[in-house]
């Protein structure tokens, strides 16, 4: 990575996630996001009470230091396959990593007492939002659930004066544009002998059109949307939103798109327009690329294994694809 690739990264995905809730969230950490506190502490202390008494930690443990020769070339992985949980797993309860179905049961008491308080605090933001999404009955996409949260009158009054007035709005905006990029990539890996398309042949694809019709239309609402001057980032949505809407032909589009990608987009980017094609810069994994969900998943799914509300309508909307709820992307 270049060094401007990698200030980005180190920023996102699951090292930057980690961070946030271990810095913001009381009892997890003193406020450094690293050094432990109460609540981390006696997590910590269920977890080890739960495994196998050969692998549980003890004091002398970090008393008599770890001998990290023992660990090298793949030792610490041997332990753990041979050693340290042969004959455990049943013994093991719930802290082994769970099905998709299976994290949206309740943690056990112990555990869901420590992290309901943590996390979903009485009149707290995060619970009045996952009660908010509870009750979005009619809820058939993860848009419907941003329409949901920007109608509700009491997270307005929890989060004021800030407004989600415009996230319905952002959604639909984030959402076609991550369409309209897929729609780039699959269009560009369709041969693999001449993986670097002209911009001029990528635009006579009918499929990738009706992508950037779409990614148009949520551009012009957007920058309609009430209260979008307050919205964070605000300026790179608009950007976005007003270069796709004084881009009149599919060449033009592309361009745009590719241009906003290249100046904004965070971490690797796909691809980048070279002597009038579009060049890969990544490998083409096969993998689809996820929309733009916030934490919205996160939220329902921490607020089930917590018992705060049943979170089944709002994880089964959030799975919807996309702006044509037409595939399922988790």
């Amino acid at each position: 990575m270049s060094p401007d690739q990698f200030r980005r990264y180190r920023q996102a995905g699951t090292y930057g996630a980690y961070r946030v809730v271990f810095r913001t969230i009381a009892g997890l950490t003193t406020g450094d996001g690293w050094t432990p506190e109460g609540t981390a502490l006696r997590l910590a202390d269920l977890m080890n009470d739960a495994l196998p008494r050969g692998a549980q930690l003890r004091e002398e443990h970090f008393e008599n230091r770890t001998k990290w020769g023992h660990w090298s070339d793949g030792g610490e992985a041997r332990y753990w396959v041979e050693s340290g949980w042969r004959g455990a797993l049943d013994t093991l309860g719930g802290v082994l990593p769970t099905t998709d179905g299976a994290v949206r049961e309740r943690l056990p008491e112990d555990e869901r007492r420590l992290l309901e308080a943590a996390l979903f605090g009485a009149n707290s933001v995060r619970r009045t939002t996952a009660e908010v999404l509870a009750s979005a009955s009619g809820a058939r996409s993860h848009p419907e659930l941003c329409d949901a949260l920007a109608e509700s009158a009491t997270l307005a009054r929890a989060i004021e004066p800030a407004s989600l007035a415009s996230l319905p709005a952002f959604t639909r905006l984030a959402d076609t544009a991550m369409h309209a990029m897929r729609g780039l990539w699959d269009e560009m890996n369709t041969d693999n002998r001449a993986q670097a398309p002209t911009v001029e042949k990528l635009a006579q694809s009918t499929e990738l059109q009706s992508r950037f019709v779409q990614l148009r239309t949520s551009s012009e609402a957007w920058l309609s949307a009430p209260g979008r001057s307050t919205f964070p980032h605000e300026n790179i949505a608009t950007r976005l939103a007003e270069a796709m809407r004084g881009a009149a032909s599919p060449v033009a589009q592309i361009r745009a798109l590719e241009r906003h990608h290249h100046q904004f987009g965070g971490g690797r980017r796909w691809f980048r327009e070279h002597a009038g094609k579009l060049v890969p810069l990544v490998a083409d994994t096969g993998i689809a690329t996820s929309d733009y969900r916030f934490r919205l998943r996160s939220v329902c799914l921490l607020a089930a294994q917590c018992g705060v509300a049943n979170m089944n309508v709002a994880l089964d909307a959030i799975r919807q694809h996309g702006p044509d709820d037409d595939g399922d992307l988790l």
